[in-house]
């Protein structure tokens, strides 16, 4: 349905860009304090910041831009390749609007290759000791999960899939538990276990900044794309038009199928009948247009 909904786009002069610039538009609608598309060329230094705040973050080597995107439209995603040590991260730096405690919201779509171990999508980890700081969103054995370090590791009953696409949206509230969301939809709630600790450390895409008593960094293995952070809690309704705005219900791409398959229909027949009367009455066709045709 989508490679003959962008097929149909083209032939009626639409940009594909365009439409793909929806979904930046929902979540940029949403105030993020932070968002990388990471849709860079594959030899791009800086994942540009979209939002307001201007928070580039650097790629380093083991990430690679320019892989296949989640979104129904085109665009890229970065590859990581599970190396957090030798450089398979994006290195935001610390900022202290994106060091939050609660009330706040972390989305990204994901799509890991690893079934085994943790892999941080996004970190702001301060380890010390036996105790941690800051929270990290990410995977863990398959499973989703959401660490408030030093209090608990909130980890989701059901699993996830490797190498398909999800939509991920992780909302904190005021105690400082969290409610995930999967593909728009409502996926568990968790009851808070404690509050969650200031970090002093940079935040991370794709890794933890800070390795675990065992000297791990908790790197990501797979693509992500589309990572946004939020100062306030968004509610249901506009994470569904997130998620929505990427993936098209069947029944609005079924409508839109239908229009522009009218139109082009349309356009063919009222041709085809121009064709016709032309050959009836000895003349040439000339193609139907929509607007006047230019004669100077």
């Amino acid at each position: 349905m989508n490679r003959v909904l962008i097929a149909l786009i083209f032939t009626l002069g639409f940009s594909p860009v365009t439409l793909a610039d929806g979904y930046s538009s929902q979540i940029l609608g949403d105030s993020p304090v932070g968002y990388w598309r990471l849709g860079e060329a594959p030899d791009a230094v800086s994942a540009i910041d979209s939002s307001l705040s201007g928070f580039d973050g650097t790629y380093y080597s083991s990430v690679t831009p320019g892989a296949a995107g989640a979104l129904v439209y085109p665009n890229t995603a970065a590859n990581f390749i599970g190396d957090g040590l030798n450089g398979g991260f994006v290195d935001v730096g610390y900022r202290s609007a994106l060091d939050l405690t609660s009330q706040f919201t972390v989305e990204a779509w994901f799509k890991t290759a690893a079934s085994l171990g943790t892999q941080r999508i996004v970190s702001n980890r301060f380890y010390g000791g036996s105790f941690g700081q800051g929270y990290g969103v990410g995977v863990e054995d398959s499973h989703l999960i959401f660490t408030a370090y030093g209090v608990e590791d909130y980890r989701t009953a059901e699993a996830v899939t490797t190498g398909e696409w999800y939509h991920l949206a992780i909302v904190v509230d005021a105690q400082g538990g969290p409610t995930f969301y999967l593909n728009g939809e409502l996926f568990q709630v968790f009851a808070s276990a404690g509050a969650i600790a200031a970090s002093s450390s940079a935040l991370e895409i794709g890794r933890s900044p800070m390795a675990d008593g065992s000297f791990s960094f908790e790197p990501f293995s797979g693509v992500l794309d589309e990572v946004a952070i939020y100062d306030h809690m968004l509610d249901a309704y506009s994470i569904r038009m997130h998620y929505q705005a990427a993936v098209p219900e069947p029944a609005a791409s079924a409508m839109l199928a239908t229009g522009l398959v009218g139109l082009c229909a349309a356009r063919y027949w009222r041709n085809a009948k121009r064709r016709r009367f032309a050959q009836h009455n000895g003349k040439r066709a000339e193609p139907f247009r929509s607007s006047p045709r230019r004669t100077s």
